[in-house]
């Protein structure tokens, strides 16, 4: 069981290849928007592009992670501020997969599952979709605002944000990332 509790997931390309494929996107003027699901994943990817940032700025530029399942260090989120590094999360997420997460994440890590408060805090702009789940923004908004999962527990309650800051991610906020 010790694998269980140590696995850090897994890269479906080596983090050292991806400076070099955001880099040339970069160049070409690509708005990146990148998934990351782990808090190791958002601490790598967020250091490549704080490289590329920093080696050619560019105002204005609307680079996110994706998914951003569970929250990385503070140190990360602040860089991300910074360097006007977004996050799209999928609220829904909370309520729909709250059976896998159960699975997949445990104590820590399964309170900061989609972490929209943690990132406000932060001041990082949060955008919301439902990724392709079938879930409408409804259960989005709900999770969001009671962070209660399909199995009726709530997960991670400090976590939660007000309507008004949900139903800005879905609208305002998405409409600027995209």
């Amino acid at each position: 069981h010790k694998h269980v509790e140590t696995y850090k997931g897994g890269w479906r390309s080596p983090p050292d290849n991806f400076y070099h494929v955001l880099k040339r996107a970069y160049q070409l003027g690509w708005q990146l928007g990148l998934h990351s699901a782990g808090d190791d994943a958002s601490v790598v990817i967020t250091d490549i592009l704080e490289r590329i940032l920093k080696e050619s700025p560019r105002e204005d530029h609307r680079h996110h992670l994706i998914h951003v399942e569970v929250g990385p260090p503070s140190e990360t989120l602040n860089k991300m501020r910074d360097l006007g590094i977004g996050v799209a999360l999928q609220p829904n997420f909370t309520y729909g997969l709250q059976p896998f997460f159960t699975l997949a994440l445990k104590g820590d890590q399964l309170a900061r599952n989609n972490p929209s408060r943690t990132l406000l805090n932060h001041g990082i702009k949060v955008t919301f979709g439902s990724d392709e789940r079938p879930y409408g923004p409804m259960y989005g908004l709900y999770a969001a605002v009671t962070r209660r999962g399909a199995d009726g527990n709530v997960y991670g309650p400090e976590e939660a944000i007000s309507l008004e800051q949900a139903i800005r991610a879905y609208t305002i906020d998405a409409a600027w990332q995209t």
